[in-house]
């Protein structure tokens, strides 16, 4: 029987937590203890007086730290903690909370380290179009990269086993955690997995965490590149010297092909496929020697014996 962890984070989310809070089972399979801890972000409303009226846990942080920081601290209170399994729900209200049982099955049953809690984009009734389409592309792409099929990578409702956060664990953008944690946690060849869940249409709120689509699609693009480069190397190189590999050995057959058939000149092709075939293999000489002096092993455990992004302080309600 496991200990399941559940965090809410909070910011300004006076109005929005007791609906989420109530939403959650009082009960769950296979856990024998459950405990909900409000993660606040430095909230200017009444969060906090009213995690109190709830008699909840609070983290709380002296300072606005933004969601991939609070994450951290949610990572680092669970590592010191009793329990087992983490779960994260956000206070909007998306997402149901009684699905928790139904990612904690399919969990056990799959034998996963980590699983997200995948909404059905083409269903979701909150999303536009272009949003619906930039979340698939998004999500094929970060598959692609770690190897395990996840229909919505953005989604942050999941449950995390504590072999997710050992040897090291830390987030270092400062946008959101969930795709950069899937890609960690696939370069840590842990399990992972994917279940389709259910959301609600009366969602308390719109996201915070960007102002526009574009802004969104900037930033999370430029997570995957720099994720994607610094956790496999070999594998992102691989792919830039294929795109000059291709083209370059194109050209040279259509040069061939025109030299045998008897046809003159077209030496700029014979070059121009030269340069090409020669910088794949630069490229790709560069990922072999990127992989073999990556060091991002020792990274990874000198930030887990670091404090840094954990300032917060905890408020306890025993009453």
């Amino acid at each position: 029987m496991k200990k399941l962890l559940i965090f809410i984070p909070c910011l300004n989310e006076e109005k929005n937590l007791k609906t989420t809070f109530n939403a959650i089972p009082k009960n769950f399979s296979n856990i024998l203890e459950t405990e909900v801890v409000v993660v606040d972000d430095c909230s200017i409303d009444n969060t906090i007086e009213e995690a109190k009226k709830l008699n909840l846990k609070i983290i709380s942080h002296k300072n606005h730290v933004g969601l991939s920081k609070v994450f951290n601290s949610m990572v680092d209170y669970f590592n010191k903690s009793k329990f087992d399994l983490m779960c994260v729900l956000d206070a909007d209200n998306q997402y149901s909370a009684k699905d928790i049982n139904i990612l904690i099955d399919e969990m056990r049953e799959k034998e996963l380290d980590m699983i997200v809690g995948s909404r059905k984009i083409l269903e979701n009734k909150i999303m536009s179009r272009s949003k619906k389409f930039f979340q698939i592309l998004g999500s094929w792409i970060v598959s692609m990269i770690i190897g395990y099929k996840i229909s919505d990578v953005t989604s942050g409702f999941r449950i995390y086993k504590r072999k997710c956060f050992e040897e090291g664990f830390y987030v270092e953008n400062n946008f959101s955690y969930t795709i950069e944690s899937l890609i960690i946690f696939s370069w840590k060849r842990l399990k992972i997995g994917s279940k389709l869940i259910n959301t609600n249409e009366g969602q308390l709120r719109e996201s915070r965490l960007f102002k526009s689509n574009s802004e969104y699609i900037k930033k999370q693009t430029y997570i995957i590149i720099k994720n994607f480069n610094k956790y496999f190397p070999l594998k992102f190189f691989s792919i830039i010297a294929t795109l000059f590999l291709i083209p370059g050995i194109l050209i040279s057959f259509r040069y061939l092909f025109i030299f045998f058939a008897g046809g003159g000149g077209h030496i700029q092709s014979l070059i121009l496929s030269a340069i090409l075939i020669i910088s794949s293999l630069i490229i790709f000489v560069m990922g072999i020697l990127s992989n073999s002096i990556s060091n991002v092993s020792l990274q990874l455990k000198n930030l887990n014996n670091q404090k840094k992004d954990s300032h917060y302080s905890i408020i306890n309600n025993d009453n």
